[in-house]
């Protein structure tokens, strides 16, 4: 919903009443999730300390981070340290397809509040970045034990003029930290 109002009118009220939302149409999901079109989600490139390959941060302070081996001879994975909120988000836009849906998910232990989430892009004739163009569809997942677990949702481009994507994730690490491993993001039914 767009609200608009005039430059010269200097206190814009609007009430709305009586929303309504209806099924347009069901939306089938069939099929497993295809490969991983997030390049680096397995951080197994970068320093020891500092971000993984292919990552940034969004947001001034961030939490102490750093990479970890799994094992000898075994990918790495990030631990980010107790600190203040932050975004982790990939560097580069996916190109996804309209209307398709997509299954995002990563691996984490530790305590924390994720929120996982991407924000729809489109290319712009006015702008050398693309914009955004709709909804990020962000979902909280609370982590809060020793061993991996996945955590996964699915995410649909519906938003119009979405062409691209760019995932992230919103974290609070606890006490101990958070291990994060793994992000994925593949379409669903191919």
């Amino acid at each position: 919903m767009t609200v608009e109002g005039k430059a010269e009118a200097d206190n814009l009220n609007v009430e709305l009443s009586e929303l309504q939302f209806s099924v347009v149409r069901n939306v089938q999901i069939d099929g497993k999730a295809g490969p991983n079109i997030l390049g680096l989600g397995s951080f197994d490139l970068g320093p020891e300390t500092g971000l993984p390959a292919g990552w940034q941060t969004w947001l001034g302070a961030k939490p102490p981070l750093e990479l970890h081996p799994a094992g000898p001879g075994k990918n790495r994975f990030l631990h980010v340290g107790e600190g203040p909120h932050f975004f982790l988000a990939h560097t580069a836009p996916l190109h996804i397809q309209h209307g398709a849906i997509y299954e995002m998910s990563f691996r984490a232990r530790g305590t924390a509040t994720i929120t996982s989430f991407a924000h729809p892009l489109a290319p712009s004739r006015f702008y050398p970045l693309p914009l955004r163009v709709g909804d990020p569809q962000s979902q909280e997942h609370k982590v809060g034990h020793e061993g991996w677990q996945t955590y996964s949702r699915l995410w649909f481009s519906g938003a119009m003029h979405t062409t691209m994507v760019r995932p992230a994730l919103a974290i609070v690490a606890g006490p101990k930290g958070v291990d994060i491993d793994d992000v994925q993001f593949r379409k669903v039914g191919e």
